[in-house]
């Protein structure tokens, strides 16, 4: 079931109609939240409140893709979340690595997935703003810490303790248990 909300034009007035989806779970299926997922709040004419489960934040959006969860696959790519490490490709070859900060909740026209990044192998330097087609997630390496990108674990952090081919063996910091999975979907997590 896809529910689309736009900011442009009639719409939906006053929330009438939306009593359905008002608690249901719902996964962000667009922009720089894309992935995310969480419980619809409130249905405001073309606003959209959502609680996400991941960060424990409720955001606003006037024009979100959003969709029942229902069993299935997982088809979306990796967006940037906050606290992995990244490498600012710069035009010319140069690149920096950095920290992603936050991830800009422009949801409206702009869904580029800009974050504001703190430069620097300890994210102390300078804080940009950068478009997502500038940064490349830092890929980690055996015992380092991880976030998951993508799938049902999303945003879920753990330790890489093997590398097999194209696959992450990692030891989840929530479950403890071990996951084989999908070397892209891994981001090295900056730890504090």
């Amino acid at each position: 079931m896809l529910i689309k909300f736009n900011a442009v034009g009639g719409g939906f007035r006053g929330g009438r109609g939306h009593d359905s989806i008002i608690g249901k779970c719902i996964k962000i299926k667009s922009g720089p939240l894309k992935g995310y997922r969480g419980r619809v709040k409130e249905v405001t004419g073309p606003l959209v409140r959502v609680e996400l489960d991941s960060q424990m934040k409720i955001v606003t959006g006037k024009s979100l893709i959003l969709v029942a969860l229902l069993a299935g696959g997982e088809n979306e790519g990796n967006w940037y979340m906050p606290d992995i490490f990244v490498n600012v490709v710069k035009p010319g070859g140069d690149s920096h690595v950095g920290i992603v900060r936050e991830v800009l909740m422009q949801l409206v026209h702009l869904q580029d997935g800009s974050c504001k990044v703190a430069l620097g192998s300890a994210g102390n330097g300078e804080t940009l703003t950068i478009g997502s087609s500038d940064l490349e997630v830092v890929r980690p390496k055996k015992s380092d810490k991880i976030k998951i990108m993508n799938g049902t674990l999303r945003g879920v952090t753990g330790k890489l303790i093997g590398i097999d081919g194209s696959d992450g063996i990692v030891k989840l910091d929530d479950t403890y248990e071990v996951k084989i999975l999908d070397m892209v979907i891994l981001a090295k997590l900056a730890t504090k």
